[in-house]
């Protein structure tokens, strides 16, 4: 696992947990995922919300614009 940050266009479009950047700074989404096009259009919204959101809290997310992403390694087994 690498530990130096790397562009988003190399970030995987799945449920793992990454560490992002974005102007607001370093911070650790806890929920991310990648919404297509396709997905978005699915789910009632336009194909404009094609990009990557985040649960913000417990009623509603919001979409964000990463520029780097870095992986987490996993959690300690208790």
């Amino acid at each position: 696992m690498s530990n130096n940050w790397q562009s988003i266009d190399t970030a995987p479009k799945n449920e793992q947990i990454i560490g992002l950047y974005y102007s607001g700074g370093i911070e650790c989404i806890r929920k991310i995922w990648y919404l297509s096009a396709e997905e978005a259009v699915t789910f009632g919204q336009g194909p404009e919300d094609e990009g990557w959101w985040s649960m913000r809290s417990s009623v509603g997310d919001e979409m964000v614009k990463p520029t780097h992403w870095l992986p987490i390694p996993p959690f300690p087994k208790q």
